[in-house]
Protein backbone atom coordinates (compact mmCIF):
# COMPACT_ATOMS: atom_id res chain seq x y z
CA UNK A 1 0.00 0.00 0.00
CA UNK A 2 1.28 3.86 -0.53
CA UNK A 3 0.53 6.68 1.15
CA UNK A 4 0.28 9.81 0.11
CA UNK A 5 0.01 12.40 2.48
CA UNK A 6 -1.23 16.49 2.58
CA UNK A 7 1.79 18.15 5.32
CA UNK A 8 0.53 21.68 7.14
CA UNK A 9 3.63 23.93 8.40
CA UNK A 10 2.90 24.01 12.39
CA UNK A 11 4.61 26.67 14.33
CA UNK A 12 6.41 25.27 17.42
CA UNK A 13 4.85 24.44 20.48
CA UNK A 14 1.65 25.04 19.08
CA UNK A 15 -1.51 22.60 20.11
CA UNK A 16 -2.68 22.41 16.31
CA UNK A 17 -2.57 18.81 15.34
CA UNK A 18 -0.22 17.70 11.79
CA UNK A 19 -2.14 16.38 8.93
CA UNK A 20 -2.92 12.93 9.03
CA UNK A 21 -1.92 10.35 6.31
CA UNK A 22 -4.06 8.93 4.32
CA UNK A 23 -3.59 5.30 2.63
CA UNK A 24 -4.57 5.49 -1.06
CA UNK A 25 -5.50 2.44 -3.02
CA UNK A 26 -3.42 1.14 -5.71
CA UNK A 27 -5.94 0.84 -8.45
CA UNK A 28 -7.17 4.44 -8.30
CA UNK A 29 -3.87 5.79 -8.55
CA UNK A 30 -3.10 3.40 -11.78
CA UNK A 31 -6.18 4.54 -13.19
CA UNK A 32 -5.06 8.13 -12.65
CA UNK A 33 -1.36 7.71 -14.72
CA UNK A 34 -2.45 5.75 -17.01
CA UNK A 35 -5.43 8.48 -17.86
CA UNK A 36 -2.10 11.26 -18.14
CA UNK A 37 -0.58 9.74 -20.23
CA UNK A 38 -3.34 8.99 -22.66
CA UNK A 39 -4.57 13.03 -22.73
CA UNK A 40 -1.25 13.22 -23.73
CA UNK A 41 -1.27 10.84 -26.12
CA UNK A 42 -4.17 11.83 -27.61
CA UNK A 43 -2.95 15.41 -27.63
CA UNK A 44 0.03 14.70 -29.65
CA UNK A 45 -2.13 12.88 -32.36
CA UNK A 46 -4.80 15.06 -32.43
CA UNK A 47 -3.85 16.91 -35.38
CA UNK A 48 -3.07 13.77 -37.64
CA UNK A 49 -6.37 12.37 -36.89
CA UNK A 50 -8.36 15.44 -37.33
CA UNK A 51 -6.46 15.17 -40.85
CA UNK A 52 -6.96 11.56 -41.46
CA UNK A 53 -10.69 12.03 -40.54
CA UNK A 54 -11.14 14.88 -42.97
CA UNK A 55 -11.51 17.38 -40.51
CA UNK A 56 -9.86 20.65 -41.36
CA UNK A 57 -7.09 21.37 -39.11
CA UNK A 58 -6.66 24.61 -37.63
CA UNK A 59 -4.23 26.09 -40.14
CA UNK A 60 -6.91 25.03 -42.99
CA UNK A 61 -10.09 26.76 -41.46
CA UNK A 62 -7.71 29.60 -40.51
CA UNK A 63 -7.12 29.75 -44.93
CA UNK A 64 -10.19 28.17 -46.28
CA UNK A 65 -12.71 30.23 -44.98
CA UNK A 66 -15.48 28.18 -45.84
CA UNK A 67 -18.03 30.16 -44.46
CA UNK A 68 -17.02 33.38 -45.74
CA UNK A 69 -16.88 31.80 -49.90
CA UNK A 70 -19.69 33.19 -52.20
CA UNK A 71 -22.20 31.67 -53.74
CA UNK A 72 -20.95 29.86 -57.11
CA UNK A 73 -24.48 28.31 -57.90
CA UNK A 74 -26.46 29.82 -61.22
CA UNK A 75 -29.59 27.92 -62.58
CA UNK A 76 -31.47 29.68 -65.12
CA UNK A 77 -35.07 28.10 -65.83
CA UNK A 78 -34.45 25.62 -68.83
CA UNK A 79 -30.85 25.51 -69.54
CA UNK A 80 -28.44 23.38 -67.37
CA UNK A 81 -27.25 24.48 -64.08
CA UNK A 82 -25.08 23.63 -61.07
CA UNK A 83 -26.36 23.83 -57.40
CA UNK A 84 -24.30 22.55 -54.27
CA UNK A 85 -22.09 21.45 -56.31
CA UNK A 86 -24.47 19.00 -58.51
CA UNK A 87 -25.10 19.78 -62.31
CA UNK A 88 -28.81 19.66 -63.05
CA UNK A 89 -30.12 19.53 -66.75
CA UNK A 90 -32.82 21.76 -67.75
CA UNK A 91 -35.67 19.84 -66.07
CA UNK A 92 -33.44 19.63 -62.97
CA UNK A 93 -32.82 16.03 -63.56
CA UNK A 94 -29.35 15.33 -61.93
CA UNK A 95 -26.61 15.32 -65.16
CA UNK A 96 -22.82 13.72 -63.85
CA UNK A 97 -21.83 12.75 -66.85
CA UNK A 98 -19.64 11.97 -69.37
CA UNK A 99 -18.62 14.15 -72.21
CA UNK A 100 -16.35 14.39 -74.92
CA UNK A 101 -13.39 16.35 -76.49
CA UNK A 102 -13.92 17.52 -80.40
CA UNK A 103 -12.60 20.40 -80.20
CA UNK A 104 -12.60 21.37 -83.97
CA UNK A 105 -16.24 20.07 -84.63
CA UNK A 106 -17.06 23.84 -85.83
CA UNK A 107 -15.17 22.72 -89.28
CA UNK A 108 -16.45 18.81 -89.13
CA UNK A 109 -18.54 17.29 -92.08
CA UNK A 110 -19.46 14.99 -89.74
CA UNK A 111 -21.13 16.90 -87.12
CA UNK A 112 -24.67 14.73 -87.02
CA UNK A 113 -22.15 11.72 -86.77
CA UNK A 114 -20.69 13.09 -83.65
CA UNK A 115 -23.94 14.06 -82.14
CA UNK A 116 -25.67 10.31 -82.84
CA UNK A 117 -22.36 8.23 -81.44
CA UNK A 118 -22.91 10.86 -78.85
CA UNK A 119 -26.37 10.32 -77.89
CA UNK A 120 -26.57 6.62 -78.64
CA UNK A 121 -23.34 5.79 -76.28
CA UNK A 122 -24.98 8.12 -73.42
CA UNK A 123 -22.11 10.80 -73.98
CA UNK A 124 -24.27 14.17 -73.01
CA UNK A 125 -21.83 17.06 -73.77
CA UNK A 126 -19.26 17.89 -76.41
CA UNK A 127 -16.21 20.41 -75.53
CA UNK A 128 -15.77 22.77 -78.72
CA UNK A 129 -13.13 25.10 -79.08
CA UNK A 130 -14.84 28.45 -80.50
CA UNK A 131 -11.29 29.71 -82.09
CA UNK A 132 -10.04 26.48 -83.33
CA UNK A 133 -7.23 24.26 -81.78
CA UNK A 134 -4.29 23.65 -83.97
CA UNK A 135 -6.71 23.77 -87.32
CA UNK A 136 -7.97 26.73 -89.96
CA UNK A 137 -5.26 29.00 -88.45
CA UNK A 138 -6.10 31.44 -91.13
CA UNK A 139 -10.13 31.90 -90.39
CA UNK A 140 -10.90 35.08 -89.30
CA UNK A 141 -12.43 36.07 -85.86
CA UNK A 142 -16.34 36.90 -87.46
CA UNK A 143 -15.89 33.49 -89.40
CA UNK A 144 -15.17 31.29 -86.24
CA UNK A 145 -17.77 33.52 -84.75
CA UNK A 146 -20.24 33.11 -87.51
CA UNK A 147 -19.30 29.45 -87.41
CA UNK A 148 -19.94 28.25 -83.89
CA UNK A 149 -23.46 29.87 -83.81
CA UNK A 150 -23.84 27.57 -86.74
CA UNK A 151 -22.84 24.65 -84.95
CA UNK A 152 -24.90 25.84 -82.39
CA UNK A 153 -28.56 26.23 -84.13
CA UNK A 154 -27.53 22.70 -85.68
CA UNK A 155 -27.71 21.13 -82.22
CA UNK A 156 -30.74 23.04 -81.24
CA UNK A 157 -32.56 20.99 -83.96
CA UNK A 158 -30.84 17.65 -83.52
CA UNK A 159 -31.85 18.15 -79.39
CA UNK A 160 -35.49 19.29 -80.81
CA UNK A 161 -36.41 16.08 -82.44
CA UNK A 162 -34.84 13.69 -79.59
CA UNK A 163 -35.77 15.09 -76.54
CA UNK A 164 -34.15 16.45 -73.34
CA UNK A 165 -33.81 13.28 -72.19
CA UNK A 166 -31.36 12.43 -74.78
CA UNK A 167 -30.08 16.31 -75.42
CA UNK A 168 -26.33 16.62 -76.28
CA UNK A 169 -24.91 20.15 -75.19
CA UNK A 170 -21.55 22.29 -76.13
CA UNK A 171 -19.36 23.27 -73.42
CA UNK A 172 -17.61 26.11 -75.57
CA UNK A 173 -13.56 27.18 -74.70
CA UNK A 174 -13.90 30.69 -75.95
CA UNK A 175 -9.66 30.83 -76.40
CA UNK A 176 -6.97 28.37 -76.67
CA UNK A 177 -3.55 29.21 -74.36
CA UNK A 178 -1.40 27.45 -77.17
CA UNK A 179 -0.66 28.88 -80.05
CA UNK A 180 -4.32 29.28 -81.74
CA UNK A 181 -6.82 32.02 -80.05
CA UNK A 182 -8.50 35.09 -80.90
CA UNK A 183 -7.00 36.47 -84.36
CA UNK A 184 -5.39 39.46 -83.08
CA UNK A 185 -3.32 37.53 -80.21
CA UNK A 186 0.08 37.38 -80.04
CA UNK A 187 1.21 34.40 -78.57
CA UNK A 188 5.03 34.04 -77.35
CA UNK A 189 7.61 31.34 -75.86
CA UNK A 190 7.32 32.59 -72.10
CA UNK A 191 9.00 29.47 -70.62
CA UNK A 192 12.83 27.91 -71.36
CA UNK A 193 11.80 24.58 -70.57
CA UNK A 194 8.82 24.91 -73.16
CA UNK A 195 10.34 26.15 -76.17
CA UNK A 196 8.21 24.21 -78.01
CA UNK A 197 5.52 25.82 -77.28
CA UNK A 198 4.01 29.52 -78.17
CA UNK A 199 1.49 30.55 -75.43
CA UNK A 200 -0.46 33.69 -74.35
CA UNK A 201 2.21 35.16 -72.18
CA UNK A 202 1.46 36.60 -68.27
CA UNK A 203 0.70 39.90 -69.02
CA UNK A 204 -2.32 38.97 -71.64
CA UNK A 205 -3.86 38.84 -68.58
CA UNK A 206 -3.27 41.55 -66.73
CA UNK A 207 -6.13 44.61 -66.89
CA UNK A 208 -5.89 48.11 -67.32
CA UNK A 209 -2.52 47.46 -69.49
CA UNK A 210 -3.90 47.46 -73.03
CA UNK A 211 -0.49 46.77 -75.04
CA UNK A 212 2.62 45.24 -73.25
CA UNK A 213 5.81 44.83 -74.19
CA UNK A 214 7.77 41.24 -73.47
CA UNK A 215 10.93 39.59 -73.31
CA UNK A 216 10.56 36.24 -74.89
CA UNK A 217 12.08 33.02 -73.79
CA UNK A 218 14.14 30.57 -76.68
CA UNK A 219 16.03 33.21 -77.91
CA UNK A 220 13.40 34.98 -79.55
CA UNK A 221 13.65 38.49 -80.19
CA UNK A 222 12.11 40.70 -77.93
CA UNK A 223 8.26 42.04 -79.03
CA UNK A 224 6.49 45.43 -77.97
CA UNK A 225 3.16 46.52 -78.42
CA UNK A 226 1.16 43.15 -77.46
CA UNK A 227 -2.11 43.86 -77.21
CA UNK A 228 -4.08 42.19 -73.26
CA UNK A 229 -7.06 40.30 -73.66
CA UNK A 230 -8.90 43.46 -73.19
CA UNK A 231 -8.37 44.79 -77.00
CA UNK A 232 -9.56 41.78 -79.25
CA UNK A 233 -10.65 38.80 -77.11
CA UNK A 234 -13.31 40.33 -74.46
CA UNK A 235 -15.15 42.37 -77.34
CA UNK A 236 -15.53 39.64 -79.75
CA UNK A 237 -16.33 36.98 -75.92
CA UNK A 238 -19.04 39.83 -75.20
CA UNK A 239 -20.68 39.48 -78.65
CA UNK A 240 -20.58 35.65 -79.35
CA UNK A 241 -21.99 35.14 -75.70
CA UNK A 242 -24.81 37.69 -76.73
CA UNK A 243 -25.68 36.00 -79.53
CA UNK A 244 -25.79 33.04 -77.92
CA UNK A 245 -27.38 33.53 -74.44
CA UNK A 246 -30.64 32.34 -75.12
CA UNK A 247 -29.56 28.80 -76.37
CA UNK A 248 -30.94 25.84 -74.75
CA UNK A 249 -28.17 23.70 -76.75
CA UNK A 250 -25.28 25.02 -74.29
CA UNK A 251 -23.53 24.05 -71.30
CA UNK A 252 -21.40 26.56 -70.57
CA UNK A 253 -18.52 28.79 -71.70
CA UNK A 254 -14.91 27.98 -70.54
CA UNK A 255 -12.64 31.01 -70.20
CA UNK A 256 -9.88 28.99 -72.42
CA UNK A 257 -8.58 25.99 -72.44
CA UNK A 258 -5.28 25.27 -69.80
CA UNK A 259 -4.67 29.21 -69.25
CA UNK A 260 -2.04 30.15 -67.38
CA UNK A 261 -0.41 33.47 -66.13
CA UNK A 262 3.07 32.11 -65.65
CA UNK A 263 5.62 34.33 -63.19
CA UNK A 264 9.01 34.91 -65.54
CA UNK A 265 12.07 36.28 -63.64
CA UNK A 266 13.55 37.51 -67.28
CA UNK A 267 10.46 39.97 -67.39
CA UNK A 268 10.45 40.69 -63.87
CA UNK A 269 7.00 39.33 -63.44
CA UNK A 270 5.70 38.15 -59.92
CA UNK A 271 2.05 38.65 -59.94
CA UNK A 272 0.79 36.58 -62.26
CA UNK A 273 -1.80 34.81 -60.33
CA UNK A 274 -2.97 37.66 -59.07
CA UNK A 275 -3.62 38.88 -63.06
CA UNK A 276 -5.40 35.78 -63.66
CA UNK A 277 -8.27 35.88 -60.61
CA UNK A 278 -8.64 39.63 -61.73
CA UNK A 279 -9.10 38.23 -65.55
CA UNK A 280 -11.42 35.90 -64.35
CA UNK A 281 -13.46 38.07 -61.90
CA UNK A 282 -13.59 40.44 -65.04
CA UNK A 283 -14.65 37.95 -67.72
CA UNK A 284 -16.99 36.79 -65.62
CA UNK A 285 -18.88 39.87 -65.15
CA UNK A 286 -18.24 40.68 -69.19
CA UNK A 287 -20.30 36.65 -69.94
CA UNK A 288 -22.92 37.68 -67.39
CA UNK A 289 -23.72 40.68 -68.19
CA UNK A 290 -24.66 39.59 -71.87
CA UNK A 291 -25.79 36.11 -70.97
CA UNK A 292 -27.38 35.63 -67.85
CA UNK A 293 -28.45 32.09 -68.59
CA UNK A 294 -25.35 29.88 -69.17
CA UNK A 295 -22.39 28.63 -66.59
CA UNK A 296 -19.08 29.92 -66.91
CA UNK A 297 -16.37 27.68 -66.38
CA UNK A 298 -12.98 28.98 -65.58
CA UNK A 299 -10.14 28.34 -67.84
CA UNK A 300 -6.87 26.13 -66.07
CA UNK A 301 -5.86 22.59 -65.70
CA UNK A 302 -5.75 22.49 -61.63
CA UNK A 303 -4.40 24.73 -58.97
CA UNK A 304 -0.94 23.50 -58.70
CA UNK A 305 -0.45 23.82 -62.68
CA UNK A 306 -1.77 27.30 -62.49
CA UNK A 307 0.45 28.42 -59.50
CA UNK A 308 3.50 26.75 -59.94
CA UNK A 309 3.06 25.54 -55.89
CA UNK A 310 4.64 21.85 -56.02
CA UNK A 311 3.35 20.41 -52.95
CA UNK A 312 3.96 17.30 -53.83
CA UNK A 313 7.52 16.20 -53.67
CA UNK A 314 7.35 13.09 -55.66
CA UNK A 315 7.51 10.80 -52.90
CA UNK A 316 3.66 10.15 -52.97
CA UNK A 317 3.26 12.12 -49.81
CA UNK A 318 2.65 16.57 -49.13
CA UNK A 319 4.65 19.28 -48.16
CA UNK A 320 3.05 20.66 -45.45
CA UNK A 321 4.16 24.55 -45.67
CA UNK A 322 3.68 24.38 -49.52
CA UNK A 323 0.01 22.48 -48.94
CA UNK A 324 -1.06 25.81 -46.90
CA UNK A 325 0.65 27.83 -50.31
CA UNK A 326 -2.02 25.82 -52.06
CA UNK A 327 -4.89 26.15 -50.14
CA UNK A 328 -4.72 29.77 -49.96
CA UNK A 329 -4.97 29.74 -53.65
CA UNK A 330 -7.42 27.83 -54.00
CA UNK A 331 -9.42 30.03 -51.38
CA UNK A 332 -8.24 33.54 -53.59
CA UNK A 333 -9.77 32.05 -56.39
CA UNK A 334 -13.06 30.77 -54.56
CA UNK A 335 -13.37 34.31 -53.80
CA UNK A 336 -11.98 36.19 -57.12
CA UNK A 337 -15.84 37.31 -58.08
CA UNK A 338 -17.04 40.74 -58.96
CA UNK A 339 -20.24 41.30 -59.54
CA UNK A 340 -20.76 37.80 -60.29
CA UNK A 341 -19.24 34.80 -59.34
CA UNK A 342 -17.67 31.44 -61.89
CA UNK A 343 -19.51 28.54 -61.35
CA UNK A 344 -17.32 25.38 -62.09
CA UNK A 345 -13.64 24.48 -61.78
CA UNK A 346 -12.44 22.74 -65.24
CA UNK A 347 -9.44 19.73 -64.40
CA UNK A 348 -7.18 18.46 -66.70
CA UNK A 349 -6.55 15.26 -65.14
CA UNK A 350 -4.03 12.66 -66.84
CA UNK A 351 -2.35 9.46 -65.37
CA UNK A 352 -3.07 9.12 -62.09
CA UNK A 353 -2.44 12.80 -61.11
CA UNK A 354 -3.17 13.63 -57.91
CA UNK A 355 -3.02 17.19 -58.14
CA UNK A 356 -6.27 17.48 -59.85
CA UNK A 357 -7.75 15.18 -56.91
CA UNK A 358 -6.76 17.59 -54.50
CA UNK A 359 -8.90 20.48 -55.88
CA UNK A 360 -12.03 18.15 -56.54
CA UNK A 361 -11.80 17.03 -52.65
CA UNK A 362 -11.24 20.97 -51.60
CA UNK A 363 -13.88 22.59 -53.79
CA UNK A 364 -16.26 20.16 -52.67
CA UNK A 365 -16.20 20.83 -49.28
CA UNK A 366 -16.66 24.46 -50.44
CA UNK A 367 -20.09 23.42 -52.63
CA UNK A 368 -18.00 24.31 -55.83
CA UNK A 369 -19.01 21.77 -58.77
CA UNK A 370 -16.23 20.52 -60.59
CA UNK A 371 -15.64 18.68 -64.38
CA UNK A 372 -12.78 16.64 -65.48
CA UNK A 373 -12.20 18.08 -68.48
CA UNK A 374 -9.26 15.53 -69.98
CA UNK A 375 -9.27 12.92 -68.31
CA UNK A 376 -6.99 9.39 -69.41
CA UNK A 377 -3.56 8.11 -69.46
CA UNK A 378 -0.58 9.59 -71.57
CA UNK A 379 1.08 6.66 -73.94
CA UNK A 380 5.22 6.58 -74.39
CA UNK A 381 7.91 3.87 -73.66
CA UNK A 382 6.77 0.71 -72.02
CA UNK A 383 9.02 2.12 -69.26
CA UNK A 384 6.59 5.28 -69.75
CA UNK A 385 3.48 3.61 -69.73
CA UNK A 386 4.64 1.22 -66.12
CA UNK A 387 5.01 4.26 -64.30
CA UNK A 388 1.75 6.41 -65.68
CA UNK A 389 -0.49 3.58 -65.41
CA UNK A 390 0.68 -0.09 -65.04
CA UNK A 391 1.21 -0.40 -68.82
CA UNK A 392 -1.96 -1.30 -69.79
CA UNK A 393 -4.73 1.67 -70.66
CA UNK A 394 -7.71 -0.07 -70.45
CA UNK A 395 -7.51 -2.10 -67.32
CA UNK A 396 -6.00 1.44 -65.79
CA UNK A 397 -9.24 3.01 -67.08
CA UNK A 398 -11.55 0.11 -65.58
CA UNK A 399 -9.69 -0.73 -62.68
CA UNK A 400 -7.10 1.65 -61.38
CA UNK A 401 -4.27 0.59 -59.72
CA UNK A 402 -2.50 -0.47 -56.81
CA UNK A 403 -0.52 2.67 -55.95
CA UNK A 404 -0.20 4.14 -52.74
CA UNK A 405 -0.56 8.01 -52.28
CA UNK A 406 -1.36 10.64 -49.54
CA UNK A 407 -5.22 12.79 -50.22
CA UNK A 408 -5.02 16.35 -49.44
CA UNK A 409 -6.26 16.25 -46.00
CA UNK A 410 -3.92 13.65 -45.15
CA UNK A 411 -5.33 10.08 -45.43
CA UNK A 412 -3.10 7.44 -47.13
CA UNK A 413 -4.97 5.81 -49.91
CA UNK A 414 -3.61 2.19 -51.07
CA UNK A 415 -5.67 2.56 -54.78
CA UNK A 416 -5.10 4.99 -57.77
CA UNK A 417 -8.82 5.17 -58.43
CA UNK A 418 -10.58 3.93 -61.80
CA UNK A 419 -12.54 5.97 -63.96
CA UNK A 420 -16.08 5.19 -62.18
CA UNK A 421 -14.79 5.70 -58.97
CA UNK A 422 -13.02 8.56 -59.35
CA UNK A 423 -16.38 9.98 -60.37
CA UNK A 424 -17.83 8.91 -57.27
CA UNK A 425 -15.06 9.53 -55.15
CA UNK A 426 -14.60 13.22 -55.97
CA UNK A 427 -17.74 13.43 -57.03
CA UNK A 428 -17.07 15.02 -60.37
CA UNK A 429 -19.92 16.85 -61.71
CA UNK A 430 -18.61 15.32 -65.31
CA UNK A 431 -15.80 14.00 -66.87
CA UNK A 432 -14.43 13.51 -70.49
CA UNK A 433 -11.32 11.70 -72.91
CA UNK A 434 -9.29 13.73 -74.37
CA UNK A 435 -9.14 13.09 -78.59
CA UNK A 436 -12.84 11.77 -78.56
CA UNK A 437 -14.76 12.12 -81.98
CA UNK A 438 -17.08 9.98 -83.62
CA UNK A 439 -14.14 6.98 -83.74
CA UNK A 440 -15.04 6.52 -87.64
CA UNK A 441 -12.43 6.57 -90.15
CA UNK A 442 -14.47 7.33 -93.13
CA UNK A 443 -15.12 10.43 -91.29
CA UNK A 444 -12.76 13.87 -91.13
CA UNK A 445 -11.69 13.78 -87.71
CA UNK A 446 -8.56 15.75 -88.70
CA UNK A 447 -6.81 16.98 -86.10
CA UNK A 448 -9.08 16.48 -82.83
CA UNK A 449 -7.51 12.48 -82.78
CA UNK A 450 -4.54 12.36 -80.66
CA UNK A 451 -2.60 9.07 -80.45
CA UNK A 452 -0.58 9.67 -77.41
CA UNK A 453 -3.70 10.81 -75.23
CA UNK A 454 -6.83 10.56 -77.44
CA UNK A 455 -8.79 7.59 -77.39
CA UNK A 456 -10.79 7.78 -81.40
CA UNK A 457 -8.52 5.36 -83.11
CA UNK A 458 -6.11 5.12 -80.86
CA UNK A 459 -4.22 1.53 -80.47
CA UNK A 460 -6.81 0.51 -78.17
CA UNK A 461 -9.60 2.68 -78.97
CA UNK A 462 -13.04 0.55 -78.73
CA UNK A 463 -11.86 -1.11 -76.00
CA UNK A 464 -11.10 2.47 -73.74
CA UNK A 465 -14.40 3.83 -75.86
CA UNK A 466 -16.30 0.58 -74.38
CA UNK A 467 -14.87 1.52 -70.78
CA UNK A 468 -16.12 5.63 -71.32
CA UNK A 469 -19.52 4.57 -72.73
CA UNK A 470 -20.22 1.79 -69.42
CA UNK A 471 -19.51 4.61 -67.48
CA UNK A 472 -21.73 6.48 -69.57
CA UNK A 473 -24.39 4.60 -69.05
CA UNK A 474 -24.27 4.24 -65.84
CA UNK A 475 -24.40 7.31 -64.66
CA UNK A 476 -27.59 8.49 -66.75
CA UNK A 477 -29.41 5.68 -65.07
CA UNK A 478 -28.77 6.76 -61.92
CA UNK A 479 -29.69 10.46 -62.88
CA UNK A 480 -33.30 9.02 -64.40
CA UNK A 481 -33.85 7.27 -61.21
CA UNK A 482 -33.20 10.20 -59.16
CA UNK A 483 -35.62 12.15 -60.77
CA UNK A 484 -36.20 15.88 -61.14
CA UNK A 485 -35.03 17.68 -58.30
CA UNK A 486 -37.57 20.33 -56.13
CA UNK A 487 -35.17 22.27 -54.53
CA UNK A 488 -33.05 22.84 -58.51
CA UNK A 489 -36.44 23.62 -59.66
CA UNK A 490 -37.14 26.59 -57.11
CA UNK A 491 -34.03 28.14 -58.48
CA UNK A 492 -33.33 31.06 -60.73
CA UNK A 493 -30.52 32.74 -60.49
CA UNK A 494 -30.97 34.36 -63.58
CA UNK A 495 -34.74 36.31 -62.15
CA UNK A 496 -36.09 34.19 -65.51
CA UNK A 497 -39.43 32.82 -64.51
CA UNK A 498 -39.58 29.52 -62.46
CA UNK A 499 -42.29 27.96 -65.15
CA UNK A 500 -44.15 24.98 -64.93
CA UNK A 501 -42.99 21.75 -63.15
CA UNK A 502 -41.26 19.45 -66.43
CA UNK A 503 -43.48 16.89 -67.53
CA UNK A 504 -42.57 12.86 -65.81
CA UNK A 505 -40.49 11.32 -67.71
CA UNK A 506 -40.46 7.13 -68.53
CA UNK A 507 -39.19 4.85 -66.26
CA UNK A 508 -35.74 4.10 -66.64
CA UNK A 509 -34.72 1.13 -68.22
CA UNK A 510 -30.99 -0.64 -66.67
CA UNK A 511 -28.50 0.02 -69.01
CA UNK A 512 -27.77 -3.66 -69.98
CA UNK A 513 -31.41 -3.51 -71.28
CA UNK A 514 -31.71 -0.44 -73.06
CA UNK A 515 -31.65 0.32 -76.33
CA UNK A 516 -30.95 3.92 -78.02
CA UNK A 517 -34.09 5.39 -79.76
CA UNK A 518 -34.25 5.32 -83.42
CA UNK A 519 -32.08 7.78 -85.57
CA UNK A 520 -33.51 10.82 -86.20
CA UNK A 521 -34.61 11.96 -89.59
CA UNK A 522 -32.94 15.31 -91.05
CA UNK A 523 -35.68 18.11 -90.84
CA UNK A 524 -34.96 19.85 -94.36
CA UNK A 525 -36.15 18.07 -97.11
CA UNK A 526 -35.78 21.02 -100.48
CA UNK A 527 -35.47 21.22 -104.50
CA UNK A 528 -33.66 23.80 -105.83
CA UNK A 529 -31.11 25.51 -108.02
CA UNK A 530 -27.43 25.58 -107.52
CA UNK A 531 -27.01 29.66 -108.24
CA UNK A 532 -23.24 30.04 -106.24
CA UNK A 533 -20.20 28.10 -105.37
CA UNK A 534 -17.22 28.42 -102.48
CA UNK A 535 -14.59 26.37 -102.89
CA UNK A 536 -13.00 27.86 -99.62
CA UNK A 537 -10.75 25.16 -97.77
CA UNK A 538 -12.20 25.20 -94.30
CA UNK A 539 -16.42 26.03 -95.04
CA UNK A 540 -16.40 24.81 -98.53
CA UNK A 541 -20.33 25.95 -99.74
CA UNK A 542 -23.40 25.90 -102.12
CA UNK A 543 -25.41 28.56 -102.44
CA UNK A 544 -29.01 26.77 -103.95
CA UNK A 545 -32.42 28.74 -104.45
CA UNK A 546 -35.60 26.40 -102.55
CA UNK A 547 -37.71 26.31 -105.36
CA UNK A 548 -40.59 26.58 -102.82
CA UNK A 549 -40.64 30.28 -101.40
CA UNK A 550 -38.12 31.07 -103.39
CA UNK A 551 -35.71 30.97 -100.41
CA UNK A 552 -32.06 31.11 -100.41
CA UNK A 553 -29.93 28.36 -98.37
CA UNK A 554 -25.62 28.42 -97.87
CA UNK A 555 -25.31 24.81 -97.94
CA UNK A 556 -22.29 23.57 -95.59
CA UNK A 557 -20.57 20.92 -97.26
CA UNK A 558 -18.35 18.23 -96.67
CA UNK A 559 -14.51 18.58 -97.11
CA UNK A 560 -13.74 15.45 -98.61
CA UNK A 561 -16.18 16.11 -101.57
CA UNK A 562 -15.48 17.91 -104.50
CA UNK A 563 -17.61 21.33 -104.52
CA UNK A 564 -16.88 21.10 -108.31
CA UNK A 565 -18.86 18.32 -109.43
CA UNK A 566 -21.80 20.64 -108.83
CA UNK A 567 -22.26 23.30 -111.55
CA UNK A 568 -24.40 26.47 -111.65
CA UNK A 569 -27.78 26.05 -112.63
CA UNK A 570 -27.62 22.22 -111.28
CA UNK A 571 -31.00 21.31 -110.13
CA UNK A 572 -30.82 19.19 -106.79
CA UNK A 573 -32.48 17.80 -103.77
CA UNK A 574 -31.23 18.72 -100.55
CA UNK A 575 -31.44 16.81 -97.57
CA UNK A 576 -30.09 17.95 -94.14
CA UNK A 577 -30.24 19.98 -90.99
CA UNK A 578 -30.24 23.92 -89.95
CA UNK A 579 -27.82 26.11 -89.29
CA UNK A 580 -29.57 29.55 -88.78
CA UNK A 581 -31.34 31.60 -91.03
CA UNK A 582 -30.89 30.52 -94.62
CA UNK A 583 -27.75 27.96 -93.50
CA UNK A 584 -28.21 24.23 -94.12
CA UNK A 585 -25.53 21.21 -92.97
CA UNK A 586 -25.90 18.96 -95.83
CA UNK A 587 -26.42 15.42 -95.23
CA UNK A 588 -27.16 14.31 -99.05
CA UNK A 589 -26.93 15.90 -102.45
CA UNK A 590 -28.55 14.55 -105.55
CA UNK A 591 -28.73 16.43 -108.76
CA UNK A 592 -32.04 15.91 -110.39
CA UNK A 593 -32.10 15.71 -113.97
CA UNK A 594 -35.21 16.77 -116.23
CA UNK A 595 -37.57 13.85 -117.65
CA UNK A 596 -37.76 14.68 -121.37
Amino acid sequence: MFWAATVALVPQNSNERPCQLLPVSRLPLRFLIRLMITIVVFSALIVPFDVALGVNTREDREVLAYEDWPDHDWRSPGFVGVIDGMMFDPDCVPMQSVGANVPNLIYRESIVQNLEWMRKNKVRWIRVFATGHREAPDVDASQRARMVRELTMLVESYNKSVGRSESIYLLIVLTDYYGQGVPGDRYLRDNSQGCDYMVLPAPWFRRGQQYFDFNPECGDAPASGVPNYEVNYKPWVRQLVSDLSESPAILGWQLGNELKARNNARNGIEEGYDWYLDFVSDMTDTIRSADKNHLVFVGAQYFAELTDIGYRPGTGGIDDDQRIKYLDAVNAMATACGQYCWNVWPLTFYDFNAYPADDAMVLQRGGIATLATEYGFTLGSPDENRVHFGGNRTTALRSGIKRGWQDIYGEWRDTQWSLADSVRALNLTGIAPWGSPYPNPDTDLGSDLDRRRGISLAPEGMELWQVWTGVAADLEYQNALSGSDNGCLAVSSSGRALGAKPQSRPSPVPPLMARPSASPTPPLDLLGTVTGISTDLYDPTLIVKAKEKSQTFRLRMPKNQSIRKYNLGDNVRVKGWPMGDGVMLATSIEVVYDKR
